[in-house]
């Protein structure tokens, strides 16, 4: 699972950015340039690694911020963006064919419903409600790539939930074969899943490996039986390990692990154990997520008592033992919740400059435009946001009724784009150069921002950031809490708030 978005009564588990306004490049990094240490060995690592950071500087300084898949995020989503919109955006787009596509499928079945989850799912075992889906699905992707026309190309596919491997074999195959009938996937493309190891196993995972699938993420969130049992979640560590290894054999390029931390009944060594065991496996990449506790957008949560949760200090105490640990072990910390192996794709683009940022979290594979398939995906295309409806029935109907099953979604403007563009160029690089962005949008950047410049200075006097007159890098401090950092250049933020409160996450 991925942490906790914008919305999470409406937003998918992982989730992608153009422009109709003129040719400006796609991505660009726009930070400072900064000595990195990312390619060294583990052993070089040891004496080149990050000062520790302490619970008490990240209690001081947490508190709820968007993680920025988007600006604006989803909480600026709203009604007057349906069909009609999406079908001209893709129409437009269409027009751009030899430029890749990102595809994003949520398959939203469980075969439980995990008491923590903050995810669009839907709980069944009915094999004919999820062929039912299926087939609407592969309607939805029908109609898109017939929108689409020649603009085929895909180098990026991630099939999110839910719970995908849930799914019965022969829709997970049929699915497949549609997209590969209906898209061209690029030979070096990233074409993942998420898989459940509970209802996984070896033979599954090599099949999917056959299917194309060349990247997992295993969901494991912690080994410990108490905190399963608290979080409705009972699972064998010997069954996550037994997909780990069977991923491994199989010849999945690239393995993800997701824990989460902040859950009912976790103690520092529990968790503790659960990170040096993950370790040991040496997956890819491992993310360390941080539990939302929102009852009052999710009632399944309400099963969870406040009493049985982590105090605030407790929480980020696992928080920094876990980073600590991942450190020490090797690992090269990505945002605010990534860690990737040094040789990784990740680590590499994060040295490199190459970062980018998409609804699925952090990527490095190029995509101009992302298409969100299936109920509550979300798509990012033509200066455009556009979502599907979020409920099953509602998500099935429209798609009955011959149409896509848009129902809510954001057009951005030029100064949308400009502000997003810093946003994620400092979620990626962890820092911003004015006159890259100067030169690239024909302003002055301190007589555009000089509201959010004061606003960096205090972050620079909190120790947040290094702040000088050609920019600012964030600090080791900075680069846990760039959810803060890049607040001040969120125009949009102060209207969310008092629209809804507890909007947003901790940033922590």
């Amino acid at each position: 699972m991925r942490g906790p978005p914008e919305d999470p009564t409406l937003m998918s588990k992982r989730q992608c950015s153009t422009n109709l306004l003129g040719p400006r490049p796609r991505y660009h990094c726009l930070c400072l340039d900064f000595p990195a240490h990312h390619s060294q060995s583990r052993s070089e690592m040891g004496s080149l690694a990050p000062p520790p950071i302490t619970p008490a500087q990240l209690l001081r300084h947490d508190r709820p911020a968007p993680r920025y898949t988007s600006y604006p995020t989803a909480a600026s989503f709203h009604s007057g963006v349906g069909a009609e919109e999406y079908e001209s955006r893709l129409r437009t787009v269409a027009e751009r064919r030899s430029e890749p596509l990102t595809l994003y499928v949520h398959l939203p079945f469980c075969d439980t419903k995990c008491t923590f989850c903050g995810c669009t799912m839907v709980v069944t075992r009915d094999a004919e409600k999820m062929d039912i889906y299926t087939r609407h699905l592969e309607s939805e992707i029908v109609a898109v790539s017939s929108l689409l026309g020649e603009r085929r190309g895909v180098t990026q596919l991630h099939l999110g939930g839910g719970t995908p491997n849930h799914l019965p074999k022969d829709q997970i195959e049929r699915l497949m074969r549609l997209v590969r009938d209906r898209f061209e996937l690029a030979v070096d493309a990233e074409i993942s899943l998420e898989v459940d190891p509970r209802v996984g196993s070896a033979d599954q995972v090599d099949r999917l490996r056959e299917l194309g699938f060349n990247r997992v993420s295993f969901g494991v969130q912690d080994f410990d039986p108490g905190v399963q049992r608290a979080i409705n979640r009972r699972q064998e560590a010997s069954a996550g390990v037994e997909c780990f290894e069977a991923a491994r054999a199989a010849g999945f390029g690239g393995i993800n692990i997701d824990l989460v931390f902040g859950l009912p009944g976790q103690t520092r060594a529990g968790f503790g154990r659960t990170v040096e065991r993950l370790i040991d496996l040496r997956p890819d990449r491992i993310a360390v997520f941080s539990f939302a506790y929102v009852p009052w957008l999710r009632p399944h949560q309400k099963a969870i008592t406040p009493e049985s949760l982590p105090r605030a200090i407790e929480k980020l105490t696992l928080y920094c033992d876990a980073r600590e640990r991942l450190i020490a072990g090797g690992y090269v910390q990505i945002g605010m919740d990534h860690f990737a192996l040094p040789d990784d794709e990740l680590a590499r683009a994060l040295a490199a400059g190459r970062l980018r940022r998409n609804f699925q979290g952090y990527t490095v594979v190029p995509g101009s435009d992302c298409i969100g398939l299936g109920m509550s995906g979300i798509g990012d295309l033509g200066g455009a946001y556009v979502q599907n409806d979020a409920d099953l029935k509602g998500y099935s109907s429209r798609i009955e009724a011959g149409r896509l099953a848009t129902y809510r979604g954001y057009l951005r403007d030029e100064e949308d784009d400009l502000r997003k563009e810093i946003i994620h160029g400092m979620l990626c690089c962890f820092g911003l150069e004015y006159s890259k962005i100067e030169s690239r949008w024909g302003i002055d950047f301190a007589k555009r921002f000089p509201a959010e410049l004061r606003e960096l200075e205090r972050l620079a006097d909190d120790g947040l950031i290094q702040l000088d007159s050609a920019g600012f890098r964030a600090t080791e401090l900075g680069k846990l809490l760039i959810r803060i950092v890049a607040m001040p250049f969120d125009a949009h933020i102060d209207a969310v708030r008092a629209r809804q409160e507890n909007t947003f996450s901790q940033s922590v």
